[in-house]
């Protein structure tokens, strides 16, 4: 992708020094990623408009979770799809399905942690 790395030096100016508190790995290829994840321990949940995606706000497992979005023109192949766990999606109403990466991921951010705190 075309994603800088928390090192890079627009990043790091954006970041305001917060990144050094964020543990992070690079990978070339994003199912590299998404292994590396798996191994840790991490359920998987892709965000992505397709037709079997739960709704945003369906129940998480209280389990640690790697939210997996994709790029904005593109999306998530159905390869990468296939290594997640679930496929989430935030339904719209209205011409366009979809909402800007940055949005959702903050909104599923959100979600997650909502649901992650509300847990006994």
């Amino acid at each position: 992708g075309y994603t800088p790395t928390p090192d890079h030096t627009k990043t790091a100016r954006s970041a305001l020094g917060a990144e050094v508190f964020v543990p992070w790995t690079h990978h070339e290829k994003t199912a590299d990623s998404l292994g590396h994840l798996r191994q840790m321990g991490y359920r998987l949940v892709a965000f992505e408009t397709a037709e079997q995606a739960l709704p945003l706000d369906h129940p998480f497992q209280p389990v640690p979770t790697a939210l997996v979005f994709g790029n904005e023109r593109f999306g998530l192949s159905a390869d990468l799809l296939a290594l997640c766990d679930e496929v989430r999606i935030l339904p719209l109403e209205g011409v366009k399905n979809s909402l800007n990466a940055a949005v959702i991921a903050a909104l599923a951010a959100y979600e997650w942690k909502k649901q992650w705190n509300s847990k006994p």
